[in-house]
């Protein structure tokens, strides 16, 4: 088992994205194709977003910045959450009131990246 947290959830959550594309590609064809690109907006930001996820421990040079890898990966995984989860919701249940939650899942994800630069 891997030693970083990151690595586990960024790999469950790059599995979800895989499936749930499969569901946007069969599921969702008698659907709306505004909900069907916020689904595939959604899944789409799901895989980067776990990729980068597994990548956290490296580019903070784990274990010796530990702390900064775990604030970093706590705010993405807020950001996964946030704004993937409501962008697939709003696609699924087909109901806007989701999508309100999506920008704060947005600023996670900026602070993730102005964290490193």
């Amino acid at each position: 088992m891997s030693r970083y947290w990151q690595h586990v959830v960024g790999g469950l959550s790059g599995a979800a994205s895989v499936a749930l594309g499969a569901y946007g590609a069969h599921g969702m064809m008698h659907k709306e194709d505004s909900y069907k690109t916020s689904f595939d907006t959604g899944v789409r930001y799901l895989m980067m977003h776990s990729l980068l996820l597994v990548a956290t421990p490296s580019i903070y040079g784990a274990p010796n910045n530990l702390r900064a890898a775990n604030i970093t990966g706590g705010l993405l995984t807020a950001g996964i959450l946030l704004f993937c989860g409501s962008c697939c919701v709003v696609g699924i249940t087909e109901d806007r009131k989701y999508a309100k939650v999506a920008p704060y899942g947005g600023e996670c994800t900026k602070s993730t990246i102005l964290r490193k630069a």
